[in-house]
C-alpha cells in the first residue's frame, strides 16, 4: 500500500510504500536531510515535526515509519558555508589535448576514400606522423559526415593521445572541469582550456549526507546493496555542478573536454562505483590507488564528445586523492625542511615530510569537529556560532552571516573549549568546573550548570537562539574534544617518531580544508592539537585538494607529478600501530 507524504516548506509531495521511513521518504522526494549517524537514531540530527498523519508531533525521521498520508514540517535549511578559495599557483596550461584545423579532400566518384581515411590522412599530415598513430572513437563516428559537411571538409579536429574526441564544423574555446568531492561538500571549477583561467565556480553539500555524515556509514549502506544508488547521487550532484558552472558564463557541459576528480578514498571508489568493502576491514586497503584516465561517459558525466576524466591517485584506504591533490597544490614534493599538512574534514589526513621522505597517516577526527557528535553542533552554515572569545569575564560569539544562533561549528567549539581551558572554567582532564569553583568569574559561574545528563556550560539561553532552545556545551561534548584533538596529537608524534624527529622540529604547518581555514590556530594551539608548536607556525591554504585537482586537469605534467608524490609517499597505519593507543591516551589532556 502506498501514501503520500508532503514536505514542507518545499511542499514536496512523493508517494512511498507503508514502512518507508520519513527519512528514506525525504530522499526519494529528492531533498537532502541531515543524517549523520546513517539512520541509526543516534544523532538526533533529523527531527522533524509531523503535522498530519501518526504518530503526530515531533520525531526522528530515521526511525519513524510511515503508515499513513502525512504532512511534515522540514526544519529551516540554512546556507552552508562551503570553502572554494585557495591559492592557485601559476602553471602553463598543457592539458595534452590537440587542436587543430585541417583541409580534405572531397569524396568523387573517382575517390571513393571513408570519410575517416580522409580525416585520418589530413590529420597525420597536419601533425607530420603515421597515419596508424590517429585513432577515432565509434561515438565520434556516429557524427563524422555531417561534420565534414556542415566544415565545407575543412573541419576543427581536437585530439588526445592520438585518439579524435571531437569534430567540428569551426574551431570553438574548450573547457576544463575539476571536482573536489569532500565527504561533507563537493566543488565544482569550470576553466579556460587555453588560458587556463578559473572562470567560475560552484558548490553544494554532498547529497550523501543523507546516508550518514562519515564515510564508514556510506561505505555499509554501498554493501547492504545501495552502490548504485549513492554513486549515481554523486555523479548527478556532479553534473548538475557543471551545468551550473556552464550556464553561469554562457557555455554548455558540451564543450568540456577534459576533467579531474579528487576525494578521499571512499568518495572515490563510490563515484567510480567500486564496491569500497576493503576499506572497512583490516587491512583498510583501497581496490586501486593509481591514477586514471577514462572515458567521461563512463564515469557518469555529462560532458564533450569523447572527453577524458582523470581520476587522481589515492595513497592509501584512509588517505585519498584529495590528499594526494593538496600535497601537489602546496608542492609538498619540494620541501626542504621539516613540514607537516593537516587536512581535518570529516577524517583528519596528515603528512609529515622533509624533502627526502614522507609518510601520511588518518585519523577519526572529523565529525566532532564538523557537529555529527556535538549536542549542539552543527556544519559550518548560516547561524553557526563560529568564534568564541572571553570579554570582560564573560564569552563573546559571532556566527556566520550574522544570524541569530543555531547551533555550533567546529571552529567556535574549538574556541569555546580554548577560552575555558584558559579561565580554568575546563581543567586539565576535560572537567567542567563546578559553579562555586569559578566565583572569580561571576559571568561564567551563572553559566554552569547541571541537568540529568550531565553538567553543561550555557553558551547561548532560548532568548537568543533562532530556535528558542539554548546552545550549551555539555562534559560529554568536551570528551568528543578531547577524543579528536588526542587522535590528532597522537598522529603527529607517531609520525615525527617514525622519522626520527620531534614536534618541535616542525617549521612549517600548512592547514586545509573548510575547518583549517576557519579555525583560531591559536585555539587549536592551546588545547594540543599540534603538540609543542607554536600558532605562527600554522597557514592556512584554503580548500588545497581542489587547487590540485585544477593544477591536474591544467597541466599534464602536473597530473603526472601528482601521481608520482602519491607513489612517493608512505602511509602509516596508526590503528595497527603498537603505540598508538599510549600515545593517544597520552594525548587527551589539554
Amino acid at each position: 500500500m502506498a501514501f503520500q507524504i508532503t514536505f514542507l516548506p518545499d511542499n514536496k509531495t512523493v508517494s512511498v510504500e507503508a514502512g518507508t521511513t520519513i527519512l528514506q521518504a525525504e530522499v526519494q522526494a529528492g531533498l537532502r536531510p541531515d543524517a549523520p549517524c546513517g539512520g541509526k537514531g543516534t544523532c538526533g540530527k533529523c527531527r522533524v515535526m509531523v503535522l498530519s498523519g501518526q504518530p503526530r508531533g515531533d520525531c526522528l525521521a530515521c526511525l519513524t515509519p510511515i503508515a499513513g498520508d502525512m504532512v511534515v514540517q522540514l526544519p529551516h535549511s540554512a546556507h552552508h558555508q562551503v570553502l572554494q578559495s585557495h591559492y592557485l599557483r601559476r602553471v602553463p596550461c598543457r592539458p595534452g589535448f590537440t587542436g587543430l584545423a585541417v583541409s580534405l579532400d572531397r569524396p568523387t566518384l573517382q575517390d571513393t576514400r571513408s570519410d575517416w581515411e580522409r580525416l585520418r590522412e589530413a590529420v597525420a599530415r597536419e601533425l607530420a606522423c603515421p597515419t596508424e598513430e590517429i585513432r577515432l572513437s565509434l561515438d565520434c563516428l556516429r557524427y563524422l559526415h555531417k561534420a565534414l559537411e556542415e566544415s565545407g571538409y575543412a573541419p576543427y579536429v581536437l585530439l588526445y593521445d592520438g585518439q579524435v574526441l571531437q569534430v567540428r564544423a569551426a574551431p570553438f574555446s574548450p573547457l576544463l572541469a575539476a571536482y573536489d568531492i569532500g565527504t561533507t561538500s563537493v566543488v565544482c571549477y569550470l576553466m579556460d582550456g587555453i588560458s587556463g583561467e578559473t572562470l567560475h565556480v560552484e558548490s553544494m553539500i554532498n547529497r550523501q549526507v543523507s546516508y550518514g555524515a562519515d564515510v564508514i556509514s556510506r561505505a555499509e549502506f554501498a554493501l547492504k546493496g545501495g552502490l548504485e544508488e549513492i554513486s549515481s547521487v554523486i555523479r548527478e550532484e556532479l553534473n548538475d555542478l557543471l551545468d551550473r558552472c556552464c550556464a553561469a558564463v554562457g557555455r554548455t557541459h558540451d564543450d568540456v573536454v577534459l576533467l579531474s576528480v579528487a576525494g578521499n578514498t571512499c568518495m572515490h571508489h563510490l563515484f567510480s562505483g567500486i564496491q569500497p568493502a576493503a576499506l572497512l576491514v583490516p587491512p583498510y586497503f583501497p581496490e586501486v590507488r593509481e591514477a586514471m584516465e577514462l572515458p567521461a561517459e563512463r564515469c557518469g558525466l555529462r560532458a564533450g564528445q569523447g572527453a577524458i576524466a582523470r581520476l587522481l591517485p589515492v595513497i592509501a584506504g584512509f588517505v585519498g586523492a584529495d590528499t594526494s591533490a593538496a600535497l601537489l597544490a602546496t608542492s609538498f614534493d619540494e620541501v626542504t625542511e621539516l613540514s607537516l599538512m593537516v587536512d581535518i574534514g570529516t577524517n583528519g589526513e596528515m603528512v609529515l615530510g622533509d624533502g627526502r621522505r614522507r609518510i601520511a597517516c588518518s585519523t577519526a577526527a572529523g565529525p566532532a569537529l564538523e557537529g555529527a557528535k556535538i549536542s549542539c553542533g552543527m556544519r559550518g552554515a548560516e547561524g553557526a556560532i563560529d568564534h568564541v572569545a572571553l570579554e570582560n569575564g564573560d564569552v563573546r560569539y559571532t556566527t556566520i552571516g550574522g544570524k541569530r544562533p543555531e547551533g555550533l561549528c567546529g571552529s567556535g567549539l574549538i574556541d569555546l573549549v580554548a577560552v575555558l581551558l584558559r579561565c580554568g572554567a575546563i581543567n586539565r582532564r576535560g572537567r567542567l568546573a563546578k559553579p562555586e569553583e569559578m566565583a572569580h568569574l561571576p559571568a561564567l559561574q551563572r553559566r554552569l550548570g547541571r541537568d540529568e545528563h550531565g553538567a553543561f556550560f550555557l553558551l547561548a539561553d532560548g532568548g537568543e537562539t533562532a530556535a528558542g532552545t539554548p546552545i550549551v556545551l555539555t562534559q560529554m561534548d568536551i570528551r568528543e574534544v578531547q577524543l579528536a584533538k588526542g587522535a590528532i596529537a597522537a598522529g603527529i608524534l607517531l609520525m615525527c617518531d617514525t622519522l626520527g624527529t620531534t614536534p618541535q622540529a616542525i617549521r612549517k604547518v600548512f592547514i586545509a580544508g573548510a575547518f583549517g581555514n576557519y579555525m583560531d590556530a591559536g585555539s587549536a594551539c592551546a588545547i594540543g592539537m599540534f603538540p609543542e608548536i607554536g600558532p605562527e607556525r600554522v597557514q592556512p591554504v584554503g580548500n588545497a585538494a581542489g587547487a590540485g585537482a585544477q593544477l591536474s586537469v591544467q597541466s599534464r605534467e602536473e597530473y603526472r607529478r601528482c601521481s608520482a608524490i602519491a607513489e612517493g609517499t608512505e602511509f602509516l597505519e596508526l590503528a595497527l600501530h603498537p603505540q598508538f593507543q599510549k600515545a593517544f591516551i597520552r594525548q587527551l589532556d589539554f
